[in-house]
């Protein structure tokens, strides 16, 4: 889902304190919506101003989800508070102390051993390769292939593919398309795509839409490779 545009409508009595939002802050990696196993929190604070039911809506995901809030407010035990006192005068400002000398650097320490390098790209990383040309026609089974995943080194395994349409300046939220695999060296893997029907019922019969595939494949051998590719799309 979609993690922007958190805001509250309907009383001031309910409002998002400072900082409260991690929402605002999540760990986008590496498109704008958050992963399937990533969560946030918004907190709400409740500070009626009046006694009596108040009401508001909380809107989160670009207003694609609301959370109805409620609460009372109910007249406080305490009674009137009383007058301030004055304020007494200042006492004037003691003299500043002498600073410290300064204690001598120590010596420093031996460098540690250096640790084992992590997963990254090398020439043995899956490589990406589209399937389609430039403009993709979407046949009316709105099933097109998309990627081709090569592996080539040890055995390959897919780990995340996401897709998002926009059609006429309107984005479409992404969802998981491919299982988890595994496949060995020198073997490769087809990603299709199912186009959603309200995706293919805009699109023309000219280039009238957009897809953005995110793909994220690991080798055994500790290498990785992760890519964003692109196609237009017509009917």
């Amino acid at each position: 889902m979609y993690v922007f545009s958190t805001s509250i409508t309907g009383s001031l009595d309910f409002s998002i304190p400072a900082g409260q939002d991690t929402c605002a802050s999540a760990s986008i990696f590496p498109w704008d919506w958050l992963d399937p196993r990533e969560s946030c929190a918004i907190d709400v604070d409740f500070t009626p101003t009046s006694v009596g039911a108040q009401a508001a809506v909380l809107r989160v995901d670009g207003n694609r989800r609301q959370v109805n809030l409620s609460g009372v407010g109910v007249q406080p035990d305490s009674g009137p508070t009383g007058a301030t006192g004055s304020t007494g005068s200042t006492g004037a400002t003691g003299d500043t102390g002498a600073t410290g000398q300064t204690g001598a650097t120590g010596e420093t320490g031996d460098t540690g051993p250096t640790g084992p390098t992590g997963p990254g790209f090398s020439s043995d990383s899956p490589r990406f390769t589209k399937l389609t040309s430039r403009t993709v026609k979407v046949p009316s089974g709105r099933r097109i292939k998309a990627v081709t995943v090569n592996c080539r080194g040890n055995d390959c395994r897919i780990r995340r593919v996401t897709a998002r349409y926009t059609v006429g300046g309107k984005a479409f939220s992404g969802r998981e398309i491919f299982p988890t695999s595994t496949f060995a060296s020198g073997k490769s893997a087809v990603i299709t795509v199912a186009v959603p029907k309200r995706v293919y019922r805009r699109l023309r019969n000219s280039k009238s839409g957009t897809l953005k595939l995110s793909v994220l494949s690991t080798s055994s051998n500790g290498s990785g490779n992760q890519n964003t590719l692109r196609n237009g799309l017509k009917r």
